[in-house]
């Protein structure tokens, strides 16, 4: 039976900050560091528009208010 991180393994704590580029998640109440993975066919939780295009907002340039 595969093990659940949605509870903390150690104190039972649902409180879980989820660090996605380190595949981990750590309990906020004790700090139990926790492997975190995708199910195998999961689409990743960052990916691309619908477009396909990279998700990206460009801060917009100032040029056009200097004087």
């Amino acid at each position: 039976m595969k093990v659940s991180t949605k509870h903390c393994w150690h104190c039972g704590s649902d409180v879980l900050r989820l660090f996605r580029s380190n595949n981990e998640k750590v309990c906020h109440e004790c700090g139990t560091v926790m492997p975190w993975y995708i199910e195998e066919g999961q689409k990743p939780l960052l990916s691309a528009s619908r477009d396909g295009e990279p998700v990206f907002h460009p801060k917009p340039s100032n040029s056009s208010s200097r004087a």
